[in-house]
C-alpha cells in the first residue's frame, strides 16, 4: 500500500523510528531499548512501509520474588471476608504488588548460576525501615522463570494485520494475535518456572527449595536450552517475514527501494551520537561502547537494505532491457 507521509501511521512509525535511532535508542519496552539478539529482525520489520515495531522482548532469564497475594477489595477470585466486612481477594503475586526482579539476563552466556543463587540467599525482605504485614511476607516465592521473545508490530491496515499474524503462526508463534488499531503480539508458549525459594515470614529471609548445587547448574543448562529453541523460532519468523512480505509469488524479491532508505535515513548521525556518548575525555565506558556497537549494527543493517534494493533495482531493469530487445528484432523481420 502506498503511503501519504501525513497519515497517521506514517507519523507514528517517523516517531518510533526517530526513538530507536536517538541516542538513548529507547522503545516501549520495560526494558526501554531494543536486545541486540533482536536487532536484525525489527530492522528487517521496519523497512516494510506497513509495519514498524513498538516494543520487544528478545527473552530472558528472571530470577522474580512474587508480590503480595492479599489486597482488600472487590473482584472475581474472592477468598472470603475480612473482620471489617470488606471482601478479601487473593490473586498471583506480581510486580506491582511488591514484587521485584532479583537477576536479570537476556544472552545465554551471561547466565551465572553462582551469581543469582548467591544473590537468592542473601535476599532479606525486611532489610529496609519499612512497615511489612506478615500477611504480605506469607506465600511469596522467588521463581526462576524463561520468558521467550516477544514482539508488538503496529500495522497500517487489517489486512497487513492479518498477513503478518498468518506468517508468526506458521512459525511457530501460536500464542500470536491481533489487538486494537491492528497491533500484532507476536508470542511463542516456550517457557520454564521453577520455584527455587521461599519467603521466611518470620524473619523476611529466603529460604532455598534447592539444596544442591548440581540442580542449580542443571536449571541452567535446562535455560540454555531454552534460549537456543527460542532463538531458532526468531530465525524461522525472520524469513518467514522476509518470504511473505519481500518476496513476490514467482520468487523474486519485491520492489521497495524507498522504506531502506527511510530506514537508512532515520539513522543517520548514529555515529556522531556514540562519539558524544563516549563523553568529553574521549575514553569509551563499557555502556558507550556497547551502545556504539548496537547503532553501528543498526547502520548496517540499513546499508545492507538498500544495497539489496539497488541490486534488484538493477536486475529488473536488466530483464526488461532482454525482453525488449526480441521485441524489436521480430518488429524488423
Amino acid at each position: 500500500m502506498s503511503s501519504n507521509s501525513n497519515d497517521p501511521f506514517t507519523q507514528k512509525k517517523r516517531f518510533i523510528l526517530e526513538q530507536i535511532g536517538s541516542p538513548d535508542g529507547t522503545d516501549l519496552s520495560p526494558k526501554g531499548s531494543i536486545d541486540e539478539p533482536l536487532l536484525d529482525l525489527i530492522g528487517l520489520i521496519n523497512t516494510h512501509p506497513d509495519m514498524v515495531t513498538t516494543s520487544s522482548c528478545s527473552g530472558r532469564l528472571s530470577v522474580f520474588l512474587e508480590g503480595s497475594k492479599h489486597h482488600l477489595g472487590g473482584g472475581a477470585a474472592m477468598s472470603g471476608t475480612g473482620n471489617d466486612g470488606q471482601q478479601q481477594v487473593q490473586k498471583v503475586g506480581g510486580k506491582g504488588l511488591g514484587g521485584k526482579w532479583l537477576y536479570i539476563s537476556h544472552e545465554p552466556e551471561t547466565i551465572n548460576s553462582e551469581a543469582w543463587w548467591q544473590t537468592v540467599k542473601e535476599t532479606n525482605e525486611l532489610d529496609e525501615d519499612e512497615e511489612i504485614s506478615k500477611e504480605d511476607l506469607e506465600n511469596r516465592y522467588v521463581l526462576y522463570k524463561f520468558e521467550a521473545m516477544i514482539l508488538h508490530v503496529k500495522c497500517r491496515d487489517r489486512e497487513t494485520a492479518n498477513q503478518l499474524y498468518t506468517t508468526a503462526m506458521a512459525a511457530g508463534f501460536r500464542e500470536s494475535g491481533i489487538g486494537s488499531n491492528n497491533l500484532v503480539g507476536i508470542r511463542i508458549s516456550l517457557k520454564l518456572d521453577v520455584p527455587i525459594a521461599k519467603l521466611d515470614p518470620a524473619t523476611g529471609h529466603l529460604v532455598p527449595l534447592l539444596s544442591d548445587e548440581f540442580v542449580v547448574d542443571h536449571l541452567d543448562l535446562m535455560m540454555r536450552d531454552r534460549f537456543r529453541e527460542n532463538f531458532r523460532r526468531r530465525d524461522v519468523l525472520h524469513r518467514g517475514i522476509a518470504r511473505d512480505f519481500f518476496t513476490s509469488p514467482n520468487g523474486q524479491d519485491k520492489p521497495d527501494t524507498s522504506t531502506p532508505k527511510r530506514f537508512t535515513d532515520q539513522t543517520q548521525g548514529l555515529s556522531a551520537a556514540s562519539t558524544v556518548a563516549a563523553g568529553a575525555s574521549g575514553k569509551e565506558d563499557k555502556d558507550a561502547r556497547r551502545e556504539r556497537k548496537r547503532r553501528e549494527g543498526l547502520l548496517r543493517q540499513a546499508d545492507r537494505q538498500k544495497e539489496k534494493a539497488e541490486a534488484r533495482l538493477l536486475k529488473q531493469q536488466q530483464e526488461q532491457d532482454q525482453q525488449q530487445t526480441p521485441s524489436s528484432t521480430e518488429s524488423t523481420n
